[in-house]
């Protein structure tokens, strides 16, 4: 009974997820052995110079942020729900391309788009775009950036969706830069 309990305190709709037993019992067991990895990540290590005690937290920290967000996809998807999945693969393109691991951020936020527009969910497909670009730009990558937002603003404009004015915004701001 515990494992379930943790799985629903990581992601609380999953509670409501029809999950086989099977694949809730490994669910569990993937979520208890990352539970145990983390527990490891978070112990203190005492070095003699603070400075290090300091840089070695922080990378100890997002290494542990890493495993979550990867133990939240691993959940979203065993349980079915795109939406989710999309929701964490944004998030966690955003992060490596803030840690300078752009192509592997750019991958994960182009996977977010592909399915927000397989479930023909363009709020969260206009979302991913303009993060995308956002995070591009933040890396120096304006033009590349640029012509995400556009890409972006015509997929969601030509499927339907009103022109979200951060789209705008964003893509007004690339310009000016560039």
């Amino acid at each position: 009974a515990a494992p379930v309990r943790v799985v629903g305190a990581i992601d609380p709709r999953l509670e409501r997820v029809d999950l086989g037993v099977h694949e809730l019992r490994a669910v569990a067991q993937r979520v208890d052995a990352r539970a145990r990895e983390l527990a490891l990540l978070v112990e203190p290590r005492v070095q003699r110079r603070r400075g290090r005690v300091v840089v070695e937290q922080a990378l100890q920290l997002l290494e542990a942020q890493r495993l979550v967000v990867d133990l939240r996809l691993e959940v979203a998807v065993a349980a079915g729900d795109r939406r989710s999945e999309g929701e964490v693969l944004n998030t966690r393109g955003i992060s490596e391309i803030s840690l300078g691991r752009v192509e592997e951020g750019r991958a994960s936020l182009r996977r977010a788009i592909e399915i927000a527009g397989e479930d023909d969910d363009l709020w969260s497909m206009g979302g991913a775009y303009e993060n995308l670009a956002d995070a591009l730009n933040l890396a120096g990558r304006t033009e590349e950036a640029l012509e995400t937002v556009k890409e972006g603003l015509a997929e969601v404009t030509g499927r339907g969706l009103r022109v979200p004015d951060w789209m705008l915004l964003t893509f007004s701001e690339l310009t000016f830069e560039l």
